[in-house]
């Protein structure tokens, strides 16, 4: 496949750090002497074509302040799973929610990543949301230290979605 000039220079882009900025991709239009139009449309062409299949993003938490990080392990009932979604969609502090498949000895079903600025607030913030679902059974694991994120890491973890 061949890819213009243009389009190796966003592809570049992109690869660099993210603008943290309510317009990033206009950000990156103005480093590339081009408009925001013009990076979006390159965008969704690489996209549609198959060069470009996501955009994603790595935070470090504790860089940005967070310093309590906990995965909380739900056990979820089908009918509950629209319930989940719709309150977990509007919490900003939850950053990752996973659906997986259960085991005899593991009972949980869902996975939800929950950050905050100390422990004590990301206990209140779980415990006021399982309040809010009658205190489904889950299980809270904090982190305990923050390893470093690769690229060969997260290409190798993608495989089959398995936990």
């Amino acid at each position: 496949m061949i890819l213009s000039f243009f389009e190796r220079r966003v592809l570049e882009a992109l690869q660099r750090e993210f603008p943290l900025e309510r317009r990033p991709f206009a950000a990156i239009a103005s480093r590339l002497d081009a408009t925001e139009e013009q990076v979006l449309d390159a965008v969704r062409s690489l996209r549609e074509r198959g060069v470009l299949r996501r955009i994603g993003v790595s935070v470090r938490h504790l860089r940005a302040g967070y310093t309590a990080n906990a995965l909380v392990c739900w056990r979820v009932e089908e009918e509950q799973f629209p319930l989940f979604r719709d309150l977990l969609r509007n919490m900003s502090e939850v950053s990752h929610c996973y659906r997986r498949g259960t085991t005899p000895t593991w009972p949980y079903n869902l996975y939800t990543v929950f950050h905050g600025t100390s422990r004590d607030t990301v206990e209140r913030s779980i415990a006021a949301f399982a309040n809010r679902l009658g205190d489904p059974e889950h299980r809270v694991l904090f982190s305990i230290r923050e390893f470093k994120k690769s690229r060969r890491l997260l290409a190798r973890d993608q495989g089959d979605g398995s936990a």
